[in-house]
């Protein structure tokens, strides 16, 4: 499903909360969207789930405008990170009643699933007993229950453990390698953008000011150094007019660079011993993730 974007905007009195001239989201691909708090993203993914409808200009899912067809959602997994669910009821009644509303869903997919993530033995109780990692599990099983070719995730990860999250991890990318299937994700972990996404949208005050490519080799140079002596090593950096930037994992380099190749023989010369050397991502690169 190819989601294309014309002119987005939302505001909320004065703040224009979305101001989005174009975007095409290809099917068969991962994106990221990142940005500090308030940026718009969870406005974005609202807009995108008809949750907000009062935007101006049009997003359109295959020729489909949502705020006019909106079965065209049934087609969609969505979790955002404040969508809740029926808490006094049971974990298998919500999973019935949300998954229902997009078509069938298959009962022993469900319960293999909720098995594996640890969710099985608790489908009968009231969710209002469940901790708040146990509600994040289930939002996300209802979203993947269904053969969505879409999935919209906010903050999935938030509050699960880490095993859980590796799970829902290698759920994702298996999904996302078959059937032209398209995944939105937004995360302040770098790892899980890293670890699911191609394509990484970096959004400010409602804008799009940034597409970084997470699959390019021209970002793959840059290492994170640490030494036994990093007063020497900035000064020997400094002498060469190496460019660097003196970060609290130790000093960002291009080690693609020629003076780099040249200064490098000059360390044993100068006693500094290199401790660490680890690869710099491309968010990293961008500045990081607020």
């Amino acid at each position: 499903m190819t989601i294309t974007i014309k002119n987005l905007g939302k505001s909320y009195g004065s703040l224009k909360a979305l101001d989005i001239d174009q975007l095409t989201i290809e099917p068969g691909h991962t994106y990221g969207l990142v940005g500090a708090n308030g940026a718009g993203k969870t406005t974005f993914f609202k807009c995108l789930t008809n949750i907000i409808t009062d935007y101006s200009g049009e997003i359109i899912f295959d020729g489909h405008n949502p705020r006019k067809e909106n079965a065209i959602l049934t087609k969609m997994g969505i979790v955002l990170d404040d969508l809740s669910v029926y808490k006094d009821y049971t974990a298998r009644f919500n999973i019935q009643y949300f998954a229902g509303l997009r078509g069938h869903y298959d009962v022993k997919k469900v319960e293999q699933m909720a098995d594996e993530i640890g969710l099985l033995s608790v489908l009968d109780r009231p969710v209002k007993t469940f901790s708040y990692g146990m509600q994040k599990k289930l939002v996300l099983l209802i979203a993947l229950v269904n053969s969505a070719e879409v999935l919209i995730l906010d903050e999935p990860f938030r509050g699960l453990d880490q095993d859980t999250v590796k799970w829902f991890q290698n759920y994702l990318r298996e999904w996302t390698g078959k059937d032209q299937h398209t995944l939105l994700i937004s995360s302040h972990v770098q790892t899980d953008l890293e670890s699911l996404c191609e394509t990484v949208f970096v959004i400010d005050h409602g804008r799009i000011i940034k597409t970084l490519d997470l699959t390019a080799d021209n970002h793959q140079t840059y290492r994170h150094i640490t030494t036994n002596n990093d007063e020497a090593f900035e000064t020997l950096l400094s002498s060469e007019a190496i460019p660097f930037v003196k970060t609290e994992v130790g000093f960002k380099i291009d080690i693609s660079s020629e003076l780099w190749q040249n200064v490098f023989p000059q360390l044993a010369e100068n006693a500094i011993v290199i401790t660490a050397m680890t690869k710099v991502s491309v968010l990293d690169q961008q500045g990081g993730i607020n």
